[in-house]
């Protein structure tokens, strides 16, 4: 395999998808018993309003209450989202240059004089989304990698890199969507 460049520069869009899927990955516990506790209250108010079931207001206190939990949780990421957003030392919009070759990538800030070389398979894991690839060097520095400056093939390549490389380490909603 020849090494493939990537140009990109990393959008406020990129940044939110990249957040919220650390948010849920970081709280999915708490997600998916909110959703449950969410859905089972929905049912059962269903069966109340239809005389099945007489209304206990815990039930609908406790459902309130995950509600407001999971309200607070996104609020509070969005608000993280657009304060590193306004920051004057954001990389929102900054120029990056990736590079995989068939065992190392690099990754270049031009505008930070910043590099960074390694070995994939010493990447701590990787995950493609929707839009992006995230590539994480360790368990706090993460680095995002926009589809969109890439064509299909070269998308195809990293994931197929990725993949191999870091076997149960990345993964991908495409190749879930795909199976």
């Amino acid at each position: 395999m020849d090494k493939l460049t990537i140009q990109y520069r990393v959008l406020a869009t990129d940044f939110r998808e990249a957040s919220y899927y650390a948010l849920f990955l970081r709280k999915k516990t708490g997600f998916r018993l909110a959703a449950a506790v969410l859905l089972s209250f929905f049912v059962y108010a269903v069966l109340c309003v239809n005389g099945v079931f007489e209304m206990e207001p815990l039930a609908a206190f406790v459902a309130a209450a995950y509600l407001i939990w999971c309200l607070l949780q996104l609020a509070s990421a969005e608000r993280a989202i657009l304060r590193y957003t306004k920051a004057p030392d954001s990389l929102i919009g900054a120029e990056y240059i990736a590079v995989f070759g068939h065992r190392h990538f690099s990754i270049s800030l031009p505008v930070r004089d910043f590099h960074l070389s390694g070995e994939i398979s010493d990447l701590t894991f990787a995950f493609e989304l929707t839009h992006c690839f995230l590539l994480y060097v360790t368990d706090q520095q993460m680095f995002i990698i926009p589809t969109r400056n890439m064509t299909t093939a070269e998308a195809e390549t990293l994931r197929h890199l990725l993949s191999t490389t870091l076997t149960s380490r990345f993964h991908s909603l495409f190749l879930r969507r795909k199976r």
